[in-house]
C-alpha cells in the first residue's frame, strides 16, 4: 500500500516539475519596462519620436540642462501618429505624446476585447510637457 502512495506522489511531483519547466522554457521573458526619460535614452538600439516638435516640448528639450533630455532632443524623430505607433508595435521605439490622448489612442486602436494591449504607457509624466508620456512595446 505504501509503495502505491509513493508511486502516486512521485508521478504527481514529476508531472508538476516537468510542466513548470516546460512553461518557463516556452514563455519568453518580458524585458523591463521603460518609465523615465533616463530609462529610454539608456536603452541601446532604441529610437523615439513625436508627431510634432514645436511649442513647450521643443523649448523644454532644447534648453534642458539634463543630459537625458538633451539626448532625447538630439535624436528625436518627427513621425505621424500612424507611423510612430507602427514603429512602437514593431518594438524598440517609443512615441512621445500627450498622456491623455495616448491612453485614448491605445484603448481604442491597440487594445483587444479582453483589455490586453502590446503597448506600455510610461508611468512617469513630465509636467513641463503638459502631461506628456511615452508608449512603447
Amino acid at each position: 500500500m505504501a509503495v502505491g502512495w509513493w508511486l502516486a506522489a512521485c508521478l504527481v511531483l514529476g508531472s508538476s516539475y516537468r510542466s513548470s519547466l516546460i512553461s518557463h522554457l516556452v514563455v519568453a521573458g518580458k524585458s523591463p519596462v521603460i518609465n523615465t526619460v533616463e530609462d529610454l535614452v539608456g536603452r541601446h538600439g532604441w529610437g523615439w519620436g513625436t508627431p510634432r516638435m514645436t511649442g513647450a516640448l521643443k523649448t523644454v528639450l532644447s534648453t534642458s540642462p539634463d543630459l537625458a533630455m538633451q539626448k532625447l532632443y538630439k535624436e528625436m524623430q518627427v513621425k505621424s501618429i500612424e507611423d510612430g505607433m507602427g514603429l512602437v508595435l514593431k518594438g524598440g521605439f517609443a512615441f512621445i505624446y500627450s498622456t491623455y490622448y495616448g491612453k485614448m489612442l491605445v484603448a481604442t486602436h491597440y487594445t483587444d476585447q479582453t483589455g490586453d494591449t502590446p503597448v506600455h504607457i510610461s508611468t512617469s509624466q513630465y509636467d513641463l510637457f503638459f502631461g506628456n508620456s511615452f508608449g512603447m512595446r
